[in-house]
């Protein structure tokens, strides 16, 4: 008995789409790369081989167990072993490939080997291009060696069979629907869904990618805010990837009008910036440096904002850093007079904003102490800097 491939497609059609970042992924050999290609041009219900691969590309046996290897490792491609549900005998291999690492739902796996009367092995992890199958009832002599590979293979490759409660994964492509259904701004939903694909299949730093209950927890949270009771306060979704804003804190996340120091308003920016100032001259380097930048950035992104309202939120963040700044260095202390002035911060941050090219929408709440993208921008200029200093605090 052979249980048919299962194959995770974008889309389903006559002709195979593969996407760009396969085709462009420097990781990837182009031996594996046209591995892959083949097995997601396959119709559902094919049963993938080994022989029948090598009998349609040039290279030898060792060659392709070898692109089939790599496939397992970036996580392509999973083999699973399955038994029988009556008897526990070993029954066959399936094999499960996807266009875009990673995002094979086990669950899916689970269901079809069902309808087979048919279950995946205990002991089971994603095996190695050698097709080697360990058996649970081995002999002692080879007890030892068998654990030592399964505990390699449980280690080294990413396909290994995941839990099934999905609220415990990485996010996955397939999941952005749920994603898409609990966030209460639907706007853009095209760059949201690349921008989630985009996470979801990262190369480096896969530790960033978050956990779905990460996702769902914030998004949840942060709808009992007071700044997204007010639909113009909740960033587009875009915009909430981008910031990987599932990392805000809640508790910092009130509502400008609501803050008691200073209220959102309209008005003359130069009037306002002047009561919290207090001098002529800092009201001037305020419009200069920090005001008209910011206005010219969030026209560049389409954002017509008004200028009450913009000198109102720079000011508040002038607030917020300097809190900062007076928790964190006494003015008694050796760091002192290397704090830079609020605003000296907040022209260096307009500049970094100015510089991310990735950014296809921008809003007020990128001008907040706690905002994700401010975190990055303090980040990168600490490693930038001979002393490893805090751009904020100076230290």
């Amino acid at each position: 008995m052979r249980i048919p491939d299962i194959i995770f497609r974008s889309a389903d059609v006559s002709f195979t789409q593969i996407p760009n970042h396969i085709l462009r992924n420097p990781e990837l050999s182009a031996k594996a790369k046209g591995i892959l290609c083949l097995l997601l041009s396959n119709r559902q219900g094919w049963n993938s081989f080994e022989t029948s691969i090598v009998s349609m590309m040039a290279d030898k046996r060792d060659a392709i167990r070898a692109g089939i290897k790599e496939l397992e490792d970036y996580g392509y491609l999973v083999r699973y072993r399955y038994r029988k549900k009556d008897t526990k005998k070993y029954a066959g291999m399936v094999w499960v490939c996807s266009d875009y690492p990673e995002t094979l739902d086990i669950q899916e796996v689970l269901d079809v080997l069902d309808r087979y009367d048919c279950e995946i092995l205990p002991e089971t992890t994603a095996i190695n291009g050698s097709n080697r199958i360990v058996k649970a009832n081995a002999g002692a002599d080879n007890t030892n060696n068998n654990n030592v590979k399964n505990n390699k293979h449980k280690s080294s490759n990413k396909a290994t069979l995941r839990a099934t409660d999905k609220r415990d994964r990485k996010i996955t492509v397939s999941m952005f629907e749920q994603f898409w259904s609990i966030y209460p701004n639907k706007t853009d939903k095209g760059k949201a869904k690349t921008k989630w694909q985009q996470i979801c299949t990262r190369k480096t730093d896969r530790d960033s990618i978050p956990l779905w209950s990460q996702i769902e927890k914030a998004i949840n949270e942060q709808k009992k805010t007071d700044r997204w009771s007010k639909h113009g306060y909740i960033p587009l979704p875009t915009t909430w990837l981008n910031q990987q804003r599932w990392l805000d804190d809640p508790a910092m996340m009130a509502d400008f009008e609501d803050a008691p120091s200073m209220q959102k308003v309209s008005g003359d920016p130069r009037k306002i910036a002047r009561r919290y100032l207090q001098s002529r001259d800092m009201t001037d380097i305020f419009m200069r440096k920090s005001h008209q930048p910011a206005m010219n950035l969030f026209r560049a992104h389409n954002r017509d904002l008004d200028e009450g309202v913009v000198a109102t939120v720079l000011i508040k963040f002038c607030e917020q850093i300097k809190t900062v700044q007076d928790e964190n260095i006494p003015k008694t202390s050796e760091f002192y007079q290397f704090s830079p002035h609020p605003l000296t911060v907040i022209e260096g941050y307009i500049e970094f904003l100015e510089e991310q090219s990735w950014m296809d929408s921008l809003s007020l709440a990128v001008f907040d102490i706690t905002s994700a993208i401010f975190s990055q921008y303090r980040s990168k200029l600490k490693r930038l800097d001979t002393y490893n200093r805090d751009p904020l605090t100076g230290r």
